[in-house]
């Protein structure tokens, strides 16, 4: 709840609109069940493209955590989600 408010996913989207690339996050396994059940989702560019990273499911609260305190994860699972060609093979470990 940043500032007192309450996390508001649209106010995100629309914040973003002209967003090129969207890192969301919530579970994998969350965006996934959003986009299949609101189809105002889909109209967002990165989504609809699949230009977007969200967190892993399997490992989600650990990584919620963990990136926080080894930031070197967090960079580099931005810049494997933002720039797959320059990492061939890569995963990322708390996004996916």
């Amino acid at each position: 709840m940043p500032n007192g408010r309450a996390y508001d996913y649209e106010e995100a989207i629309g914040t973003a609109a002209d967003a090129d690339f969207f890192i969301d996050y919530d579970p994998m396994a969350l965006v996934q069940e959003t986009l299949r059940d609101d189809a105002r989702m889909n109209e967002f560019r990165p989504f609809s493209e699949g230009a977007f990273i969200a967190g892993v499911d399997a490992s989600f609260n650990e990584c919620r955590a963990k990136t926080y305190l080894d930031v070197d994860v967090l960079i580099r699972d931005f810049a494997v989600g933002l720039a797959p060609g320059l990492f061939p093979g890569e995963q990322g470990t708390c996004f996916t």
